[in-house]
């Protein structure tokens, strides 16, 4: 977690952890891998909601982390995030280049 122990021992440890339930057993670990997936997709946001160039990043990696930590939190809530999003039906639409 960005500010390392001093910050992720008296937040993660005792309640951040428990709103991924569903993630790695390992706590260390699941903090590692929720702060990762949540890194990639607060850029891709944040150069969206700036109108930055997003088309070279693997946009179907940012979705699969997305449905990923939803499903962390609750298997149902992934499970809709994966059906709802269009993004897997843009990708395999967008122009491809020369």
């Amino acid at each position: 977690m960005p500010g390392g122990p001093a910050i992720s021992v008296p937040l993660w440890v005792p309640a951040l952890n428990k709103a991924f339930p569903n993630g790695y057993r390992d706590i260390r670990e699941r903090r590692h891998r929720v702060e990762r997936n949540l890194a990639g997709l607060v850029t891709v946001r944040n150069r969206a909601a700036h109108h930055e160039p997003i088309h070279r990043r693997d946009l179907l990696a940012d979705l699969r982390a997305a449905v990923e930590v939803a499903t962390w939190v609750d298997v149902d809530a992934g499970a809709w995030v994966a059906a709802r999003s269009p993004l897997a039906n843009v990708v395999r639409r967008r122009p491809r280049a020369a």
